[in-house]
């Protein structure tokens, strides 16, 4: 049975079909699978817009150009490591296509981000017209003429397109080109940038719209306390302590220790339910150094690597530390060094007392919603969701669209840089570093499903 949310999708699908079956005179379909309008609207505002404040855009593009070169370097190295690690280390992680989803709420499975409609279809709109408008503002400054701008369908999927006219591009100097290839990632950085500082803005705004009630889990560890006593529901006091959120159950845990007999006190529907077991221990923690980091202990600076390690805080932190050392001394050259730092980080475990351990994973806060606030909480979800979204979505499409790999802008970009190093050969260095950068992309979807 179809839900709200769902027949909104439905009703938008729909009315979508009809206005361009309607308009379909001004529809062109390419490649097969393209709907394209072309249209002269909004192309004199880019041009005046382009060249009214020429010396200001030219700023912009020099930033554009010099933060696209270091994301275009940065996700060829996090493939290049992904790869790596799913090598030599096992499947580990993967990418994820983000697809839509009829439902309102955010799924995710192997390799698939379902990310509810409203959120993907607002989100691709707004990143299409900022990505395309930055081009186009671009084309207009470095006085090559727009030959055609429009919108289109791919699918449900909108479009937007700004069409320089090419032989003029390619006669401007290096850094002109080099600055319009680069506008429409930048253009996606900023809103990107933007989403996230109105997404901590109105953050404030959302805690007076909830009350945290208890914590939930998402699984119980096979052979811990938790699965041995068949736990379950939301926690909401453990040997009597009130547990409201997770910093609570942090808190008791660590005044519970370890093997102490406590009882639990869980919200099960409109049920309370009361369990009794022993707290456990943490088990020893693994930790298998990434590319990143066996580059860096090559470098003798192991301690740059150890400041991203532990974000736990407290004995945990210690612990993830210390398991870090673990693997680094496997290295003759650090053994000494490991074993001191574990000393060091063990001497300070004992400043805390060591917390009791249940055996579950994914705890979270869960969070009511205040009686009368429920319009207001709903609006707030619905927005701050949004913004996550196009927070997230701008800034890996602004990424991906760096690679060096045509016909992406990365890719025509780096096409520039090789013809600097060698106008006979850059159309092969081009092809050679895109073909490399389309196996590790298969590879990042295909390796976490091969063992």
């Amino acid at each position: 049975m179809f839900d709200v949310y769902t027949w909104s999708v439905l009703v938008f699908v729909l009315i979508l079909a009809a206005y361009v079956y309607r308009s379909r005179a001004k529809f062109k379909r390419e490649s097969g699978i393209f709907l394209l309008r072309r249209t002269e609207r909004g192309k004199k505002f880019l041009e005046q817009l382009g060249r009214r404040w020429p010396r200001f855009w030219k700023v912009v593009g020099g930033l554009g150009v010099a933060a696209g070169f270091y994301f275009s370097l940065e996700i060829s190295w996090l493939l290049l490591g992904l790869t790596y690690r799913n090598l030599t280390a096992g499947a580990v992680q993967g990418l994820t296509f983000l697809i839509p989803s009829p439902s309102s709420s955010a799924t995710v499975v192997p390799g698939v981000l379902l990310v509810p409609f409203w959120y993907w279809i607002i989100t691709i709109a707004l990143l299409v017209v900022v990505h395309e408008g930055m081009h186009g503002i671009l084309t207009a400054r470095e006085r090559v003429r727009i030959k055609s701008l429009g919108t289109g369908l791919l699918a449900v999927i909108p479009l937007a397109f700004v069409e320089p006219d090419e032989k003029q591009l390619q006669k401007k100097g290096f850094w002109a080109q080099q600055r319009v290839f680069a506008a429409g990632s930048f253009a996606n950085f900023l809103l990107a940038f933007i989403a996230v500082g109105l997404l901590v803005a109105i953050s404030p705004m959302g805690q007076g719209l909830y009350t945290a009630s208890g914590v939930q889990f998402s699984q119980a560890v096979p052979g811990l306390p938790a699965a041995g006593a068949n736990l379950s529901g939301t926690i909401t006091s453990i040997g009597g302590n009130s547990i409201v959120n997770v910093s609570d159950l942090t808190r008791v845990l660590e005044l519970t220790g370890i093997e102490k007999e406590t009882s639990i006190t869980v919200l099960q529907g409109n049920e309370t339910k009361t369990y009794t077991l022993v707290t456990g221990r943490q088990p020893q923690l693994n930790f298998t150094p990434n590319l990143d980091q066996t580059i860096l202990l090559g470098l003798g600076q192991a301690e740059l690597v150890e400041q991203g390690i532990g974000t736990a805080g407290g004995w945990m932190g210690l612990e993830q530390k210390k398991a870090f050392w673990r693997a680094v001394g496997k290295d003759p050259r650090w053994a000494v060094t490991a074993a001191f730092r574990i000393a060091e980080l063990e001497t300070a475990q004992m400043a805390f007392r060591e917390p009791g351990y249940l055996g579950i994973l994914g705890a979270g806060t869960v969070k009511d919603v205040r009686t009368g606030a429920e319009a207001a909480a709903g609006a707030f979800e619905f927005i701050a969701g949004l913004l996550f979204f196009l927070f997230i979505i701008n800034l890996g499409v602004g990424q991906f669209n760096l690679l060096p790999l045509k016909p992406l802008d990365g890719g025509r970009m780096w096409e520039l840089v090789f013809r600097k190093v060698s106008t006979r050969y850059a159309k092969q260095i081009t092809m050679a570093v895109g073909l490399l950068m389309f196996l590790l992309i298969a590879a990042g979807f295909v390796l976490p499903f091969a063992r």
